[in-house]
Order: C-alpha cells, then sequence, then structure tokens
C-alpha cells in the first residue's frame, strides 16, 4: 500500500534533488568519450528523471528484486559482454567481415521508418546485407547489419535455490558515432525459470547526437494511391554511454539509477509475448559453454565452432559436462511466463502505481507517467491450434508484433507465398532484404527441420530409406501448413485460440492439462508410443513411471527437447502418483 504521507515527504526530497541536479548540469560531456563521426558533438542531455518517474521505477526495481534477486554485477559494463559478429557470406562461399569502415553511411529512421524504403516486385530493398542481421534497427540503410553490438549472459541461484537468468545487450543500430563505448540501445532481461516471473528493463539514453542533412520521407494515401514528400533536415540521435552503468537494483537504491534504466514505456511484451527470450538468427554466432545439469553458461564464445574447439581441448569430465549452445537461454520445453507488468491489474506494480496516482501532491501531467499509461502493454498469449502444433510443441508462438514476424525470420520467402509481399509486416520485408543475398534461399530454421525436427510418425515402409524419405516429406509439409497458420493467426481479426501463458499457480491446478499440452501431440496414435493423451494413458502404472523417470533424466529427458522445471516435475510427479 502507499502511505500517503510517506509520498508526500519524498516527493519534497525529490524535487530538491532534482533540482539542485539540473542547477548543476552544465553542457559539460562525459571524459573519455570521443565525439565524432557522422553525428555533430554532443548537444544536449537528456531530461532529468520526474520525481514520479524515480518513484514508479523505485518500486518496479523493488518488485523485480524480490522476485529475481540482486543483479549480479556492480555495474553494467558493454566492454565486459561479448562482441556478435557480423559477417557477409559472398556467391562464391567467402565469408566477409563487416565493420564501420566496409558498410555505408547511415540513414538516420524517422518514425517507423515506412516512409523511407521501397521494395522491388519480389519484396527485397536495397539495403545493406549479412548473414544474421538484427530485428531492430535504427538505421535505414545498414538495418540490422550493424558491427559493434554487444551481448552477456549472467546466471544466478538465489537463497531459495531458483535459477535465473539475466542477459543484457548493448546495441550499435547505427555507425553515426565513431566511439566504441557509445551505444544507440541497451536492454536487460531478468528471468526466473522456476517461477516465470520476469523483468524487462529500457536502458534510458543519456545523451544525444544531433546529425543535419536532408532525408526525403514518402507517404502513399492507401485509398487514393496519392504520394505526398517532406523534408527532414535534422535528426536526434540517443546515445547511451556503455560503461559504468549502476544496475538497476533496489537494495540501496540510488536515484541516479533511474537516469539508467527504467520500466519501458509500451513494455516489451508484443515482441516478447512467447515468452522472455526471442532467439533470432542474430545472436547465434554468439556461444556458451553450458553444464547441462544447472543450464548456467560459464564462458561465452565468438562461435559454436569456437566453443566446440574449446571444448574438445577440456579435460575428459569438464568436456562431458559442457554443452556449446546460443548465449541466449534457450527456450525450454513447459517454460513458465509471467512478466511483472503496470497494466496487471491482480499485481502489485499496478497497485501501486492506481494508488499513487490518486495520492495528494500527485502531479497528474507527468509526462512520464503519461507515456506510460497512454502506450498499454500487449497481453501475451500463446497460440494453441491444432493446425500449428508441428511448431508450437516446442516454441510457444505468442500473440501481437512476435506472430507477425516470426515466420519470415525463420523460413525461406519462397515457401512462404511470395505473390502476396505486400500483406508482410515491414520488419519482415526488411529483414528478408538485409539477409545476405547467397542465403535468401534458405531460411536458417529450415536445416534445423531437416536435422532435429522431424515428426516421429508411423509409417509402413519396410526399406528405412524409405521410411525416412516420406517422413521428412509429410513432416515439412505439416511445418509449412503449420507456418501459413501462424501467419493468418497474425492478422488483428483472426479466429484463432489463444491461452494464458503457464504459470505454477495454473500446472498446480491444471496439471493434466499441462502434461497434454507438452506430450500429447507426438504420443498419438499414429506418432511415438506410449499414447499419452487421457489421464488414464498417463497413470498407467506401466506409463507412469517411465514417463517420471524420463521427466528427471538429463541424457534422455522427456520431452526430447529438454527438461521441465524442478518444481514443475515436482508437481507432476505428484499428480502422476496420486490415486
Amino acid at each position: 500500500m502507499v502511505n500517503v504521507v510517506q509520498v508526500i515527504l519524498f516527493l519534497s526530497c525529490l524535487s530538491s534533488f532534482v533540482v539542485a541536479k539540473e542547477a548543476n548540469s552544465t553542457q559539460q560531456l562525459p571524459d573519455g568519450y570521443i565525439y565524432s563521426g557522422q553525428g555533430d558533438p554532443i548537444t544536449k542531455r537528456r531530461p532529468e528523471p520526474t520525481t514520479i518517474e524515480v518513484l514508479i521505477n523505485k518500486k518496479y526495481f523493488e518488485i523485480c528484486e524480490e522476485e529475481l534477486g540482486q543483479i549480479p554485477v556492480e555495474q553494467v559494463d558493454c566492454t565486459l559482454a561479448q562482441p556478435i559478429p557480423m559477417t557477409r557470406t559472398m556467391a562464391d562461399g567467402s565469408v566477409v567481415s563487416l565493420n564501420r569502415h566496409n558498410i555505408p553511411a547511415s540513414i538516420p529512421r524517422f518514425g517507423s521508418g515506412s516512409e523511407q524504403v521501397s521494395f522491388n516486385s519480389s519484396g527485397f530493398a536495397d539495403v545493406t546485407t549479412c548473414d544474421k542481421p538484427s530485428a531492430i534497427f535504427r538505421d535505414m540503410k545498414n538495418v540490422g547489419c550493424v558491427p559493434g553490438d554487444r551481448i552477456k549472459y549472467i546466471n544466478n541461484v538465489l537463497a531459495n535455490g531458483n535459477k535465473v537468468d539475466w542477459v543484457y545487450i548493448c546495441r550499435k543500430n547505427n555507425k553515426i558515432m565513431d566511439d566504441p563505448h557509445l551505444y544507440n540501445e541497451l536492454g536487460m532481461i531478468g528471468y526466473n525459470r522456476d517461477t516465470g516471473k520476469t523483468c524487462f528493463f529500457a536502458g534510458q539514453p543519456t545523451l544525444e547526437a544531433e546529425v543535419k542533412g536532408k532525408w526525403i520521407l514518402t507517404s502513399v494515401n492507401e485509398q487514393t494511391e496519392e504520394s505526398s514528400t517532406k523534408i527532414e533536415n535534422i535528426a536526434a540521435i540517443p546515445l547511451v554511454t556503455g560503461k559504468e552503468i549502476p544496475p538497476p537494483n533496489f537494495t540501496d537504491f540510488d536515484p541516479e539509477s533511474v537516469k539508467h534504466w527504467s520500466l519501458p514505456v509500451g513494455g516489451c511484451v508484443g515482441c516478447h509475448s512467447q515468452g522472455p527470450f526471442v532467439r533470432f538468427p542474430f545472436t547465434e554466432p554468439v556461444a556458451c559453454a553450458v553444464d547441462p545439469k544447472t543450464q548456467s553458461c560459464s564462458q561465452h564464445y565468438n562461435s559454436i565452432k569456437e566453443c566446440e574447439v574449446a571444448r574438445e581441448n577440456m579435460p575428459r569430465r569438464e568436456r562431458l559436462n559442457t554443452k556449446c549452445e546460443s548465449v541466449i537461454p534457450k527456450r525450454r520445453p513447459g517454460m513458465l511466463y509471467d512478466p511483472i507488468s503496470p497494466f496487471d491489474q491482480k499485481g502489485e506494480l499496478a497497485a501501486y502505481i492506481n494508488e499513487l496516482a490518486q495520492s495528494e501532491g500527485f502531479d497528474i501531467g507527468d509526462k512520464y507517467y503519461n507515456n506510460l499509461m497512454a502506450a498499454k502493454w500487449n497481453h501475451p498469449m500463446r497460440l494453441m491450434d491444432e493446425e500449428a502444433k508441428p511448431c508450437t510443441v516446442c516454441h510457444a508462438i505468442g500473440n501481437a508484433d512476435y506472430g507477425d514476424r516470426f515466420v519470415h525470420a525463420g523460413f525461406v520467402l519462397g515457401q512462404l507465398n511470395p505473390d502476396d509481399v505486400k500483406k508482410y509486416h515491414i520488419r519482415s520485408k526488411l529483414y528478408l532484404s538485409n539477409v545476405s543475398k547467397s542465403l535468401r534461399n534458405e531460411g536458417f530454421h529450415d536445416k534445423k527441420v531437416l536435422t532435429d525436427g522431424l515428426l516421429p510418425l508411423r509409417l509402413g515402409y519396410d526399406s528405412v530409406a524409405e521410411r525416412n524419405a516420406e517422413r521428412e516429406k509429410q513432416s515439412i509439409a505439416r511445418y509449412i501448413k503449420a507456418i501459413k497458420h501462424i501467419k493468418g493467426c497474425s492478422a488483428k481479426d483472426n479466429n484463432c485460440s489463444w491461452d494464458e501463458h503457464w504459470t505454477m499457480t495454473r500446472v498446480k491446478e491444471q496439471p493434466l492439462k499441462y502434461l497434454q499440452d507438452h506430450c500429447s501431440f507426438c504420443h498419438t496414435s499414429d506418432m511415438a508410443s506410449p499414447r499419452l493423451v487421457t489421464e488414464t494413458d498417463f497413470k498407467r502404472l506401466e506409463n507412469r513411471d517411465r514417463i517420471i523417470n524420463r521427466l528427471y533424466e538429463t541424457v534422455n529427458p522427456m520431452p526430447p527437447s529438454g527438461q521441465f522445471p524442478d518444481d514443475v516435475k515436482a508437481v507432476l510427479t505428484e499428480y502422476l502418483r496420486a490415486k
């Protein structure tokens, strides 16, 4: 509950703090940075956080710390994060590393960028290409192929045994400023594997550069098809100082930390509607040496190949206990997902903000508060349709932005309906345009389907070769059908079935449905045995003990793609053994 007297006193003290900071805030800039490049020298700082902004974020930091523990670093430093390689595979198979000297000058993005780009009849734009572009961009020439991004994965185990994943990423969204420590975006995600609680932290730009030029923006009226143009002469480029950043902790809270971190306005759960981490090809080159038992990252590498070489040189026991995986935590089957949102009316944060807004002395004109409330967060849901099951048996397909963009990032254009490119989301078309021309005919997920994703179909062929060939053919056909269905579910007027994400409360209330969600698609009469569809199937004596043993098996777990969270396994075991 919000104590009104405390709020008034805090507002009064904090107002004095902010005024004092403004009085002492000159145009002096941090030492040790190079302010050169396409942009003019830094012309101004970003405004100080408002008193309301500090109050709301202090509460957010408190709730996140209760659920995730303190962030296990004294400072967030981009130089300690692993560089994300940026390469381009040429037509002859050679690979070129991209750097700031061999990519074109940046074109600042205005708005969504839709008025600055045109696509040819095949759906491609004239932009820089690379093998694995970022899906987040602020540069309309290089788009997601700007080198210099860095990513860091940190594990932590709380006193109660809960395992928490932390990932922060420092993004160079353009090449406008040369200093390696100046970034355009900073983001951090904290995720408790055992409860599903998730916090998103938006790094705040503290500096701003001005870029002068002449950029023509063209808009087209969809009804009349008439076009109009306007000219922009100045672009404001937000900048994040990528070193000596205090983490967004509640313990020993310092109002200064809100200059660097914030509860995201608009939220992150439009793109992160499927779960805490989005694993685009962009981050795949960066690898971690992972202990299969703890799923903890002990060492970062530039690539899976580099990690595998290092693994081969490890002592035998260590080698056997190490896997090389992408730096972004792998989606595990049955993941719980419960993001802390200011719009969850059952949650502590929403209750605090609502009561704060009613307290005496609250500034109803506060810009941060009004922006936060105006940009309502998406409520993340997962797709449940049977037609999508070939994908959703392993992946959660989220609503909102995620569902609209997933299919184009994962699979090649030709498999998806190239005659209908006008309906593709602009980011999907830009992503495809951004991919190296030599790789456009092979989506990053296509290989995985053939190596890891063939469905366990029961087919009546005597020849193993014929059976495998037919299994591959039918599996791919089902995947393509599923992907087209998922694309249809991204339309605003879709009739698709959506459900809440799993939380520990739901697992305890509906253990059978949880098992059916994650086991029954593959364990039917025409696929893998044993059949696991009804409660009787799951609790049948010869099945029950086998299921429980496989739940805890690390080498050959059930489901095959990985283990359920520990607390979930305990609930399922109790359910299966109950009379």
